[in-house]
C-alpha cells in the first residue's frame, strides 16, 4: 500500500479538522505568547542575579 504524502495528509487533517483549526491556531498562538514571555522573564532573572523572586 503507498503511504500518502506529507502534503496529501496535511490536507485530509485539515479537511477533517477545518472548525477546530481556528482554536488550534489560538492555543498555539497563546503557547508561543506563554514560551516567550516566560524565555523574556528568565532572561530578566540571568541579568539581574541578586534580585530573587520566590514563586
Amino acid at each position: 500500500m503507498q503511504r500518502p504524502s506529507l502534503l496529501d495528509q496535511r490536507a485530509g487533517f485539515c479537511h477533517t479538522r477545518r472548525m477546530s483549526r481556528k482554536r488550534e491556531t489560538l492555543l498555539r498562538g497563546l503557547a508561543f505568547a506563554l514560551f516567550t514571555e516566560y524565555s523574556e522573564v528568565s532572561r530578566g532573572f540571568d541579568r539581574f542575579e541578586p534580585v530573587r523572586v520566590s514563586f
